[in-house]
């Protein structure tokens, strides 16, 4: 058997996949990603994504981490300086922390299962406030024997491009001029420093 056309194959097969690498590094950068990274399984905390999806990426562009499923399917959007907290533990732990729990039932987050079974998941929480200060927590779910090495490296890369936070106003809020604390909108005087709005 001749060896040149084997050899010819594989140069055109490592020819490609370097093509495809560079294009779509190029596609990245034409559309502002700086880095994209995987985030496990998503469980809940966006609005518009109700079910379950395997196989999140995370994209992070200037102004926030967008969360993507399998065949480009965007789940939601996190502002970069909206995280207030960002963690990963084991499964069974994690609904304790929680502070916007209102949206989760135990059932899908999961808790029916058995002690053993719980300590080989790791959920990344991700907690923050969007534009209208309404605080959520958005929750990944990683399984497996490397689960935790996974939720640890997503963590790392969350917490490397997180912006500082920024505190958001609620409609009927706004800053005080003076000492800017934030006060009700229909405030005549600050009542931090005494002065007249």
């Amino acid at each position: 058997m001749n060896p040149v056309p084997i050899l010819l194959i594989a140069l055109i097969a490592v020819i490609v996949i370097v093509a495809l690498y560079f294009a779509g590094k190029q596609k990245d950068e034409a559309e502002g990603i700086l880095e994209k990274f995987p985030v496990g399984t998503y469980l809940a905390g966006f609005a518009g994504a109700k079910d379950r999806e395997n196989l999140v990426e995370c994209s992070v562009i200037e102004a926030s981490y967008v969360f993507v499923a399998d065949h480009d399917k965007e789940l939601g959007r996190i502002p970069r300086n909206g995280i207030i907290d960002v963690f990963y533990e084991e499964k069974a732990q994690t609904l304790s922390r929680l502070t916007a729990t209102k949206d989760l039932t135990f059932t899908a987050f999961g808790l029916d299962k058995s002690a053993n079974d719980l300590k080989k998941e790791y959920c990344l929480v991700i907690d923050w406030d969007d534009n209208f200060a309404v605080r959520h927590n958005t929750i990944f779910e990683f399984t497996g024997s490397a689960a935790s090495t996974l939720a640890h490296k997503a963590v790392e890369a969350l917490k490397r491009h997180q912006k500082p936070h920024v505190p958001r106003l609620r409609a009927d809020e706004k800053r005080c001029p003076y000492c800017a604390e934030i006060i009700k909108r229909e405030a005549l005087v600050c009542r931090f420093c005494n002065q007249r709005i």
